[in-house]
């Protein structure tokens, strides 16, 4: 029946012209369609996020609330505690609690609380009095980070206890630290230079 009426539109010119014409142009819609359809889907895979994308922003998130929750209620126990050398402050337990348990969580979340105190010296000096005595094969790497970023902050307190936290790790990283930073006060650099003398010794 197909090849009948193809025939016989085939034997008028115009027939058969317009016959193809319609095929043709309902052959290009459908093509058209189908092709919108296929670059709709792609678009969507594209910009639509799975469920483990999902899964993995919504924990992102979740773990960025709890490290600022975390940041802000270590900041206010070290407002409130009494740092006193030979003695272990609630602040000092609470983190060598949590560093055992949740190691990397609780490194980023130092790093908040510097930088949340800046313009808090007195917040600064008793976190580095905190840090430099726990282990620094534990508080690596942040640990030495801050007391370097310390070395930059224009208080002559927070520059002191960045140095004895190096003086108290005592390792070669903390050497080369201290033989590449220079201290504006006089006395700072001499303190420097005294624990310099003393790790090259060691070393030697």
């Amino acid at each position: 029946m197909a090849n009948q009426m193809y025939y016989q539109l085939n034997s008028s010119g115009n027939a058969t012209e317009n016959y193809f014409k319609g095929s043709l142009g309902e052959a290009n819609d459908s093509l058209k369609s189908k092709t919108y359809l296929v670059e709709t889907s792609s678009f969507l895979k594209e910009n639509t996020l799975s469920e483990d994308q999902v899964s993995r922003k919504e924990l992102l998130e979740k773990a960025s609330i709890q490290s600022r929750k975390e940041a802000e209620r270590f900041t206010n126990m070290l407002k409130n505690d009494f740092i006193e050398v030979g003695f272990f402050s609630s602040s000092e337990i609470y983190l060598l609690t949590k560093l055992k348990k949740e190691p990397i969580e609780t490194k980023d979340w130092l790093n908040k609380v510097l930088l949340d105190n800046l313009d808090q010296p007195s917040i600064i000096v008793k976190l580095l009095h905190i840090i430099a005595d726990i282990d620094y094969e534990m508080i690596s790497p942040q640990g030495p980070v801050l007391a370097l970023a310390a070395t930059r902050i224009p208080d002559d307190e927070v520059q002191e206890y960045s140095i004895r936290a190096f003086e108290k790790w005592g390792t070669q990283e903390c050497l080369k630290v201290l033989k590449n930073t220079r201290y504006q006060e006089g006395w700072l650099q001499d303190y420097a230079n005294e624990v310099i003398e003393d790790l090259e010794e060691e070393f030697s």
